[in-house]
This record gives structure tokens, C-alpha cells and sequence, in this order.
């Protein structure tokens, strides 16, 4: 038995996980209520949609099932859920989309016949759990307090790389293609990718949210990423890290007072590097909606009047209003807008060039796939749980699955879909099932057949790095600064001084020591930064201590 869980071990390290295959995911739709306030009625169930609201709970709590089973059961669920709907008229077809050159309008066709309902839907559910956090901690309904906790919950949690660029050449092609459910799994996202993602938890906290560009409308250059409240386009930066500050300092930047007061954008300047946009670059800024085809045109728009019923997530995106709620906000705006083509070229490059981003996604995720040691296994407390394919609604249990707590089967995986719906207690647990000792490593790896050593004790330290720099993500998150700093400090940096986390460690750590008022260390902290965000980690280093 430990022979095969040895063998298993082996194997991932040339296997993504089942749930990570690049395919396609979906955005989410866009509505922007006055208010964010919490429905008075208990939430819906599943058993007001046995269909539907079994495959979002299954996709919600993928730690407590084999997921391969999972997704087939939740395929299952929705081919026949949209099999007891009355036959559509038609896809709606965005407008939008004639403006979208011909390569990148190929991606459509795979949307309509359903094949990307089961990573839209799942990647949905768990851009809607991290953003249900953030609206429970803005308890007075603050929509800008609200898009201000998503944004630092993407720069904390999505440590920048620079692959793949906002505008591929031919000269950087980029290879990191990834879809936001991907992006979130792995945990590290390129500006644009933050950008995405960010637009993605602000409608599904009910906040619309709009990619800026400036220069021609014709042929606009992305900017920044827009939180569009009360009339006023809020202005966040994902390559600095930052919201960009208003005048004098307080606050969150509009466009408006960004295109008004010259010295809103100077704040983003240093003295070697002046930011690259200042206010007469943004009198006239043109709205750009992200979307991809299946929220546009797959059959997200006929799921979503089901999933409001169930207060579950927005898959379908109404872009032309979008826009058009947008415009009001932004300086120069007019009639112009159009969908960003960030994510219609994410799936342009994954088409063409499969091979190229799966090994790029592999190189993110395979720890995500170990499954916890063989020394470990008596401290696991049930087996997984399978889903039980005569219970349509995916809601039975037996009776010594109700009584037990979920087995961890591949603890990092485990940890991230946990810390998604907001169980950070059972996310630190995955994590620390994540951390083998170098004992058991070296017990594990002696164990294995010897072709498959190398790969495995490789594999096992990267499960481990991964695991202590998360630990110490998920400590910032919940307010836990003490521990925080020695996630980053002993298990991170120390450990692992080159390793793939090192920047976001510093980062995240001049936080944590910020929060214990160790400010003189956090600015150090922030300027040993070399990342692509290393000029917004100069800024608050100066806002530190001047």
C-alpha cells in the first residue's frame, strides 16, 4: 500500500491535476446594484434546483471529492439540467464582437455546444466565494471599501511574474496563457492577469468594473483596471500593486481628479522613474469590457436566471451595458469602449500553441497534484468522499461520512479551494499537510524506485516551498502578523532565498511586519524588491518613511 501511494507520488510529477487541464473558464456577468446589502431570506439551496445547485456545491467543495468523479457528475448534472430547459431561441450575439479580429473571434465556436460549462461554472463559484468574504468584511455595504479588500486580496495572493505580457510580440510571445481558475490555483498572474482577475471578483461582488485605455480609440493601449461606483471610476494599478492614491494622498484616484489634477498621477513617479502616464494622457479614456466568449455567448446567460434564484455566481456578461453604465464615469469616454482582447488572446494562444501553455501551467501547478506522504496517512481522519451517482442533488452523505471531517488527499490543492470559499482554519490544515519533514522526505524518497528519486525529492521540497510561503499568506489574510512574518522570513526566504516566491515573500512580509510596526524593516524589506512591482514596493517605502 505505501509501495503504490509511493508510485503515486511519482507519477504527479509529470501529471498536472485533473481539475487544471488549460481549457476554457468563465468570466462573470455584470451588475452593479446601488448598495451591497445581505439578502434578508436564507439563501437558496440546492434542493430548490436539485441540478444545478448539486453541481455548484460539488464544485464549491472539490477538497472532499475525487475530483475526477466530480467533474464527470457535475458534467452530468448540467447536460441534463439544460435538458429539462425549453430549447433556447438563439445565442445572444454581443455586438461587441464584430469589432474583434477574425483570430480572435474563432474561439466562439467552442463555447456554444456547452464544452466549456464545467470550468466556467466552477471558476465562477470560486471567484464568488472570495468575493462573499470581502462583502462580509465591509459590514456597512462600502462598495469602494469592498473593491479596495478584492484588489488587496489579489496583490497578496497573485505574486507578479512578467509572462505573459499584455501585448504579445513576436519577440515575447509569452507562455503562461492561463485562465483565472487557473490563475488562481497557481497563485501568480502577469499585470494583465491581475487585472482580469480583479475584474472578475468585482462583478461578482455586484461592482461593475471596466479595463482603462488611452491613445486612440481606434486602437487603445490598456491601461488599469476601473471599480465604476456612484458615478466615479476607481483607479487601481495591478503592476505597481497599488491603488493609485488621490490628491494629497487620501484615498483612492478617479479618473476624474487623475485627468483634472496633475498631481494625483505625479505621486506614481520616482525620481529615476517617472510614471509612465500623467494627466494630459487621460483626458480621453476609452472603457474596455472584459469578457470571454463563454460568458458572452455560451450558455451562461441561460443558466443565470437559475443561479440567481440560487444566490449563486453571475456567468453570463451583458458587455454594450456594461459599457454603457461605465462611460458616465470616465473623462472623454463618449461613444467609444469594446471588449478587451486580453482574455479573446489568452484563448488564441492556447489554441494555437496547446503544448506551449500546458507546460507552462505544469511548471505552476504540479505540487497542487502530490497527495500527502505515507507517514501522514494515519493522522488523515476519512477516505475521500465519491460522489453518489443515484443522488442528483449531491447532498447525501453515510453515516461515518457525516460524522467525520474530509480526508486531505492532495493537501496544496486541498488549501486552495479551502482558502476560495473562506475556510482559512481548513486551509492552514491543508497547508501544514503540505509541509513534510526533511525526515519524511527523505524516508518517502528512499522508499521510491530509484529511476523516480530525483524527480520526487524535487516535487516534495516544491510542495513543501509552496506550502510555507501559503501559510504565510493565509496568517496576512486573517490578521495573524506574527506568524505571518515567520512563514515569509524562516520557511520562505530562509529556506528558499532564490526560490519562485522570494519577491512576493519580501512583499508580503514588509506587510506583516508594517502591521507589528516594525516599519524601519518593512521598508528595507520593500526595497530589496526585484520584481515587476518593484516600483510600486519603492513608493510604499517612501509613503513608510520618507
Amino acid at each position: 500500500m505505501i509501495r503504490a501511494a509511493l508510485l503515486l507520488v511519482a507519477a504527479v510529477v509529470a501529471v498536472s491535476p485533473a481539475g487544471c487541464s488549460p481549457r476554457s473558464a468563465a468570466p462573470p456577468p455584470a451588475r452593479t446594484p446601488a448598495t451591497i446589502t445581505t439578502p434578508a431570506a436564507a439563501p437558496a439551496t440546492a434542493a430548490s434546483d436539485p441540478l444545478l445547485g448539486g453541481a455548484m456545491a460539488i464544485l464549491e467543495r472539490l477538497d472532499e471529492y475525487t475530483e475526477d468523479e466530480a467533474y464527470r457528475q457535475v458534467s452530468d448534472r448540467l447536460a441534463a439540467w439544460h435538458r429539462q430547459r425549453p430549447a433556447p431561441a438563439g445565442p445572444r450575439l454581443e455586438p461587441l464582437l464584430d469589432a474583434l479580429p477574425d483570430r480572435l473571434r474563432q474561439s466562439l465556436v467552442a463555447v456554444r455546444n456547452g464544452g466549456e460549462d464545467v470550468r466556467g461554472l466552477r471558476d465562477a463559484c470560486w471567484l464568488a466565494g472570495l468575493a462573499r468574504q470581502a462583502r462580509e468584511r465591509s459590514a456597512g455595504g462600502d462598495q469602494v471599501a469592498v473593491a479596495a479588500d478584492l484588489f488587496r486580496w489579489t496583490v497578496r495572493s497573485l505574486a507578479i511574474v512578467a509572462d505573459p505580457p499584455a501585448v504579445p510580440t513576436e519577440a515575447s510571445p509569452g507562455s503562461r496563457w492561463l485562465m483565472p481558475g487557473e490563475i488562481l490555483l497557481a497563485g501568480r498572474a502577469s499585470a494583465p492577469q491581475r487585472a482580469w482577475v480583479f475584474l472578475e471578483l468585482l462583478r461578482q461582488a455586484g461592482i461593475d468594473g471596466v479595463m482603462l485605455a488611452t491613445g486612440d480609440p481606434a486602437a487603445p493601449r490598456p491601461w488599469l483596471p476601473a471599480a465604476i461606483i456612484d458615478g466615479e471610476a476607481y483607479l487601481f494599478d495591478p503592476l505597481y500593486g497599488m491603488p493609485v492614491p488621490g490628491p494629497g494622498g487620501d484615498g483612492i484616484a478617479t479618473a476624474r481628479q487623475a485627468a483634472t489634477d496633475p498631481t494625483v498621477l505625479r505621486s506614481m513617479s520616482l525620481a529615476d522613474r517617472p510614471y509612465p502616464l500623467q494627466a494630459a494622457d487621460v483626458g480621453q479614456l476609452v472603457p474596455l469590457a472584459a469578457a470571454d466568449p463563454w460568458s458572452l455567448c455560451g450558455r451562461g446567460e441561460d443558466m443565470q436566471p437559475a443561479l440567481d434564484r440560487l444566490r449563486g455566481p453571475r456567468v453570463a456578461v451583458d458587455a454594450s451595458a456594461l459599457l454603457e453604465r461605465a462611460r458616465g464615469a470616465i473623462p472623454g469616454s463618449g461613444t467609444a469602449g469594446g471588449l478587451w482582447e486580453f482574455p479573446f488572446e489568452t484563448l488564441a494562444r492556447r489554441r494555437e500553441d496547446p503544448a506551449r501553455v500546458r507546460a507552462a501551467l505544469q511548471a505552476d501547478v504540479a505540487p497542487l497534484s502530490v497527495p500527502s506522504l505515507p507517514s501522514t496517512v494515519a493522522q488523515e481522519m476519512t477516505r475521500p468522499r465519491v460522489v453518489d451517482r443515484d443522488d442528483p442533488d449531491g447532498t447525501r452523505f453515510d453515516t461515518e461520512e457525516r460524522q467525520q471531517a474530509p480526508r486531505i488527499l492532495r493537501p496544496l490543492f486541498a488549501g486552495r479551494i479551502r482558502e476560495f470559499r473562506g475556510d482559512m482554519p481548513g486551509a492552514k490544515e491543508a497547508y501544514l499537510a503540505a509541509q513534510p519533514s526533511r525526515q519524511e522526505i527523505a524516508a518517502t524518497v528512499a522508499a521510491a524506485p530509484a529511476e523516480a528519486r530525483d524527480g520526487l525529492e524535487r516535487m516534495l521540497e516544491r510542495m513543501r516551498e509552496d506550502a510555507g510561503y501559503w501559510l504565510g499568506v493565509v496568517s496576512l489574510a486573517t490578521g495573524d502578523d506574527r506568524p505571518a512574518v515567520d512563514f515569509f522570513q524562516r520557511m520562505t526566504l530562509d529556506e528558499h532565498p532564490q526560490g519562485r516566491w522570494t519577491d512576493a515573500a519580501r512583499v508580503n512580509l514588509a506587510a506583516a511586519l508594517t502591521g507589528l510596526d516594525r516599519i524601519d524593516e518593512a521598508v528595507a524589506m520593500l526595497r530589496t524588491d526585484e520584481s515587476p512591482q518593484r516600483f510600486g514596493s519603492r513608493l510604499r517605502a517612501s509613503a513608510l518613511r520618507p
